[in-house]
């Protein structure tokens, strides 16, 4: 069970580099229509803007996988936060 918190963890960690860098690049580059055939470190826009959506997608399956691995941990958590006033 430790194995697969540490491989989701690391898949999570990775994506959400990944999804930051896109996101960044996608805010800088050229906008408008001459600008779609500009490529950008190899690829052109509109293949960042599908890494970037299906980035999204993979993450947000990755934290739902991740609050089920760790969910114990979680309730717990949130259990000393709520009951210390």
């Amino acid at each position: 069970m430790r194995k697969v918190r540490a491989v989701v963890t690391l898949f999570l960690l990775t994506t959400g580099l990944f999804q930051a860098v896109s996101g960044l690049i996608l805010y800088t580059a050229p906008k408008g229509r001459w600008a779609t055939t500009v490529r950008l470190y190899g690829l052109e826009r509109h293949l960042w803007k599908e890494y970037h959506f299906y980035a999204g997608i993979l993450i947000t399956c990755l934290v739902v996988l991740h609050l089920m691995l760790n969910w114990n941990m979680f309730r717990n958590e949130l259990k000393s936060l709520i009951g210390k006033k």
